[in-house]
């Protein structure tokens, strides 16, 4: 802080090291499509100093895995009318593998799912987080996702792609990760998106309130003593 080294602080809380790699020539465009979204709108272009962005992660799912690899997504500041066109026209461009669409019903997202289930019923879900904080979510797990694998990016390994994969929003999702710092200092709508978007895979993340832990911090499986059977009731 003394120094006024904003890089310094980077991976302090997220670290980039847990976020895994697949290669985007692998990616099968046939593979199932899911979306997330943090639903955040202006009343006009002019009005965006401080304002959330809104913002949607578009992944692939593994078919053996399950893995979601997260390969294009929009972050814009946008009108409520742009927002539902850019959810309408990704849903259009992914339609011969389109899985669903996760809003998280937050605040307006809330309003912003109910009109998304009137214009396009078809895979419109909402993302409920109840309680449960950002930190938990963020932290305890999304980050234990990517740790072991369950989640990814794609990566380009210099071979091409057989389909156009976002770098822009990928590295933009990588830069908001480290610099997440748990007090919501820096931008974090790439990771809410990318977390609606694991969410929605049945089986995939828990969304509840019982948090996953980091499988470094997992706490001792103990052993019951047998003779603890015997002890007073």
């Amino acid at each position: 802080m003394m120094l006024c080294n904003i890089d310094a602080k980077k991976g302090q809380v997220l670290n980039g090291d847990w976020i895994t790699g697949y290669p985007a020539e692998e990616i099968d465009p046939s593979w199932k499509t899911i979306m997330g979204v943090d639903y955040a709108s202006i009343q006009e272009k002019q009005d965006v100093k401080g304002r959330d962005y809104f913002s949607l992660a578009i992944g692939k799912i593994h078919p053996v895995s399950g893995a979601i690899v997260l390969i294009d997504g929009v972050q814009e500041h946008v009108t409520q009318a742009e927002a539902e066109q850019t959810v309408i026209s990704k849903i259009e461009q992914y339609k011969r593998t389109f899985f669903r669409c996760m809003i998280e019903d937050i605040g307006k997202g809330e309003e912003f799912y109910s009109l998304m289930l009137r214009r396009y019923a078809r895979g419109i879900h909402r993302s409920p987080v109840g309680n449960v904080k950002k930190g938990i979510r963020f932290e305890k797990q999304l980050a234990p996702a990517f740790f072991d694998g369950r989640m990814m990016i794609a990566r380009d390994t210099g071979n091409p792609a057989k389909l156009p994969i976002n770098y822009d929003y990928i590295d933009t999702f990588v830069t908001q990760w480290l610099m997440y710092d748990g007090s919501e200092t820096y931008p974090d709508d790439t990771l809410d998106a990318v977390f609606h978007m694991g969410a929605g895979a049945k089986g995939f993340m828990m969304t509840g309130a019982q948090p996953m832990e980091y499988p470094h911090m997992q706490k001792e499986n103990r052993k019951k003593n047998p003779i603890s059977k015997f002890g007073r009731k």
